[in-house]
């Protein structure tokens, strides 16, 4: 990241991230991830916005949207399944808990 220090740099995302509509800023991070162009730095931002969105309780706003799969997957990864489970129960997607529960579960083995 161009922010060296590491606190600094978490303090200065966070501060872009509520100033800016997560969606939007996480719409153009994917569109460069597409391309190819900038992936390694785009990849590290896109996690960055993901956790975000996560610790701010902001999950509800990706999960009727295009990126709910990376979202799914970032929070998989990071073994974060109950909460996007018990979100999705709370926003009446139980089709979506069902298969993240499904997915979790063929991953863990």
């Amino acid at each position: 990241f161009l922010i060296p220090f590491s606190e600094k740099r978490n303090q200065q995302i966070q501060g872009f991230l509520s100033s800016y509509n997560t969606e939007t800023v996480l719409e153009q991070i994917v569109d460069h991830l597409t391309t190819g162009e900038l992936s390694g730095f785009a990849s590290q931002v896109t996690q960055k916005i993901l956790d975000y969105i996560i610790s701010n309780n902001q999950i509800e706003k990706l999960t009727k949207t295009k990126h709910f799969p990376l979202l799914k997957e970032h929070m998989i990864k990071t073994k974060q399944v109950e909460k996007l489970v018990n979100q999705l129960v709370n926003s009446k997607c139980l089709d979506d808990a069902v298969t993240v529960i499904a997915e979790y579960r063929k991953l863990e083995g």
